[in-house]
This record gives C-alpha cells, sequence and structure tokens, in this order.
C-alpha cells in the first residue's frame, strides 16, 4: 500500500467521485468527529470498530454481576476479562485511527496499519476465549492450538509493519485462526459453541473477503466502470458485523464452564 497524490493518479481515476472524495485538505478533529454522523466510507469503518468495542466494554462491565462469571475458576475469569478488555481497547483503537485518517491523509500508512493490527488483535483476543473454552478439557489441544494462534497472529502483524506484502491479513488471519479451531472443536465435539462461533467466523470472513478482495459485485453490476470497490466494502463490513453478532450469541452458553470445569474435577 501507498499513498499517492490525487495529480499521481491516471486521468480517469481521478475523475472518480469516490476517489477524490478520498483527497481532501487536513481537517481539524472537531470535523473528523462530526463527520462519523456523515455517511461516507470512513464512516464505515468508524462504525464496525465501534460496533465490538462497546459490545466488549458493555461485557466486560458488567459479566463480573453474573452468577456463571462468579462461580468459575480464577483461570476462567482473568482470560474472560482480557477477552473483553483487549476487544474493546482494539476495537476503540480501529476507530481511532480512521478517525485520525479522515484529520489527515498524510497518516494514512499508519492509520491502514493499526487497522489491520487492531482487527488481527481483536480476533486473536476473541478466539483465546474461544480456545479455551473448546479445549479447557485436554491442555495439550489447547497449548497447540493457543501457539499456532498467536504465531499466525506475530507473523501477519509483522508482515503489516514491515508492508512486505499486499495480502489483507485483517481478512485473512480470521480465515486460519477459525481453521485452526475447527479440529479441536470436532475432537471434543462441543457444537454448541464451534458451529455458531467458530464456523460463522470461518464462512463470513472468507466470503466477505472474495467480495472485497475480487472486487465482484463492482465486476457485476459495473463492468465498464472504475473498480473503486465501495460496493464491495460495504458487503464485507456486512459479513463482519454478521459474524461478530454470531460469535456473542456464544455468551450465554459461557454459564456452563464452571459445570463442566467441576465435574471434570
Amino acid at each position: 500500500m501507498k499513498l499517492l497524490h490525487l495529480q499521481q493518479l491516471e486521468p480517469w481515476y481521478q475523475g472518480n467521485p469516490y476517489i477524490r472524495g478520498s483527497y481532501r485538505a487536513p481537517r481539524s478533529p472537531l470535523y473528523a468527529v462530526l463527520s462519523a454522523f456523515e455517511w461516507h466510507n470512513e464512516t464505515l469503518n468508524i462504525y464496525t470498530h465501534l460496533l465490538p468495542a462497546v459490545i466488549w466494554t458493555w461485557m466486560f462491565l458488567t459479566c463480573r454481576s453474573e452468577d456463571w462469571y462468579r462461580l468459575a475458576e480464577p483461570l476462567t475469569q482473568y482470560i474472560i476479562l482480557y477477552t473483553y478488555a483487549a476487544g474493546a481497547f482494539m476495537g476503540f483503537a480501529s476507530a481511532a485511527a480512521h478517525t485520525f485518517y479522515i484529520v489527515n491523509e498524510k497518516w494514512y500508512t499508519a492509520c491502514w496499519k493499526l487497522d489491520f493490527i487492531g482487527i488481527i488483535a481483536v480476533n486473536l483476543t476473541h478466539q483465546i476465549l474461544d480456545t479455551y473454552i473448546l479445549c479447557y478439557q485436554n491442555p495439550f489441544l489447547f497449548h497447540n492450538a493457543l501457539a499456532l494462534e498467536a504465531l499466525f497472529a506475530v507473523l501477519c502483524t509483522y508482515d503489516i509493519i514491515a508492508e512486505r506484502t499486499k495480502i489483507q491479513w485483517g481478512i485473512v488471519y480470521p480465515i486460519v485462526s477459525s481453521t485452526v479451531l475447527t479440529l479441536p472443536a470436532a475432537m471434543q465435539g462441543f457444537y454448541e459453541l464451534s458451529i455458531p462461533s467458530v464456523l460463522c467466523t470461518f464462512f463470513v470472513f472468507l466470503g466477505g473477503g472474495v467480495f472485497y478482495i475480487g472486487k465482484i459485485p463492482e465486476r457485476l453490476w459495473n463492468p465498464n466502470g472504475v473498480l473503486d470497490t465501495v460496493n464491495s466494502h460495504v458487503l464485507f463490513h456486512i459479513c463482519v458485523v454478521a459474524s461478530f453478532v454470531t460469535a456473542c450469541s456464544v455468551i450465554p452458553s459461557l454459564h456452563k464452564l464452571p459445570m463442566h470445569t467441576y465435574s471434570n474435577g
């Protein structure tokens, strides 16, 4: 990824209103905050990151009053709180990155790096919780699945920081990570959690990624036009939100953790 000045683009690309809207003079922070209430491409990014950030924050503040949390082992409590706190922090950080980009496009490179790292971090923290739920009866599976996820997250983050690749790691990582969880989930027979969370994450990011990277809607709906990825971007974000909302449906099942933990010694 490289930020180009508007004058460096091809003439036919400069005339695209979406592209021209992305090249603007530096704005004030107040303008950036207020512009989040208008509809444009960055609004979609901001809201998509704010949604999980707000939900994770709400879960972090309310879970300690739940019976299933108070009855859980200390390690279980720690992992749950860490997941909620880390997810909320990175959600707000990614939303802030897009807000900063509205302030000044010169921050583009730093913002997209923080954005992708934020996506990976949020998914990693969510997968930590899923991995613990699915593998807590088998320490070997738990440690190895977690190690694979952490290793891949580190490699993805390094590639993003070093700009070594143009692969959309924010899309690829959830697909690979959810695949890593599928095997231990199947081995333990814990389908109640694996089906809605792991499989949904896999399919929606795979489908959304194909739409986004392949620019399929633009090729179908406007075959002779500029492939500006607006429609693909919208569909991808709808998939991301659907994945997160579906993953949150797993939370009510957490009350079974203490029962399973204590019944197994």
